[in-house]
């Protein structure tokens, strides 16, 4: 089944929720609007079209709970003015100026349906999931951010904190560094995040005599409630990012679909087995 969840990651994914919804806080000072203002420049080189890239993606947790907490995945881009193509692992999203085409290769379906919007406003929303509102103003409310000196190997580094807390006095509940060289254009970019997970009072009388744990357990007012402070952490690693217009699309929906003799879309024979369904 196509979840909302797993659309999510076609808007994708080095931009997925790196922006938490609903903090606020006062702006930041003059330094951090400067690091912020950097930060939203390297981040706008995916609005460059025609672009390429190639990142691989690799997820831990201190607390596991799902095996997608430490899963890894390559992820390819390729975006031109008249189509755009996403890969994240076995899922495919596929655009032109009429059709929008998701391929889930492991589960063997398809969904097409009408695309309504050009193509370049298509790859602005997927691009702009960093930033939802890229006003400097509206993300120093949500983060503080400062900019190292370059290092010996020419990498500069933004960190972003948000002013928001996992509890008080602890813990921001997420930040976000990223890795660039002099050509503005990033190497990594590594997003934590922290946040309460309740466990069974059992659980918690476990780990708490366990000095790993030390400063990670927290138990509600009412003495009834356990909570343990987890971290994830995901980190974007670039291996490859061009503007270079070279070639056909990697991969066009008619190499997934095609009309039948009365109009209707049908898989391509390489796809047969595929369940394909058509939205309006």
């Amino acid at each position: 089944m196509y979840s909302s969840k797993k659309m999510g990651l076609y808007g994708l994914v080095i931009w997925l929720g790196l922006i938490p919804c609903g903090l606020r806080a006062q702006a930041g000072g003059g330094d951090s609007l400067s690091a912020l203002r950097a930060f939203i420049n390297i981040s706008s080189i995916y609005q460059q079209l025609p672009m390429q890239a190639e990142i691989h993606l690799q997820k831990t947790t201190d607390f596991v709970t799902a095996g997608e907490d430490t899963a890894g995945a390559v992820i390819r881009f390729c975006f031109r003015k008249e189509a755009a193509y996403v890969q994240y692992g076995g899922l495919e999203q596929l655009v032109n100026d009429s059709l929008m085409l998701i391929v889930n290769n492991d589960a063997r379906r398809m969904i097409v349906q009408t695309n309504n919007q050009p193509v370049a406003e298509r790859v602005r929303q997927y691009t702009n999931l960093l930033l939802p509102d890229s006003s400097l103003h509206k993300i120093a409310q949500l983060f503080r951010a400062t900019i190292t000196e370059k290092n010996k190997d020419g990498i500069t580094v933004i960190n972003l904190e948000s002013r928001a807390h996992v509890y008080a006095g602890s813990l921001p509940v997420q930040t976000i560094s990223l890795q660039y060289r002099d050509n503005k254009e990033p190497i990594a970019i590594i997003q934590t995040k922290r946040s309460l997970l309740p466990i069974a009072a059992d659980r918690y009388q476990l780990l708490v005599k366990d000095s790993a744990w030390n400063n990670r357990l927290v138990t509600a007012p009412d003495g009834k409630h356990f909570f343990v402070r987890r971290e994830q952490v995901a980190t974007y690693r670039y291996q490859k990012i061009d503007h270079k217009e070279e070639g056909p699309m990697p991969v066009q929906i008619a190499d997934r679909i095609s009309r039948d003799e009365t109009g209707k879309y049908v898989p391509v024979k390489a796809y047969r087995e595929f369940i394909l369904t058509q939205n309006r």
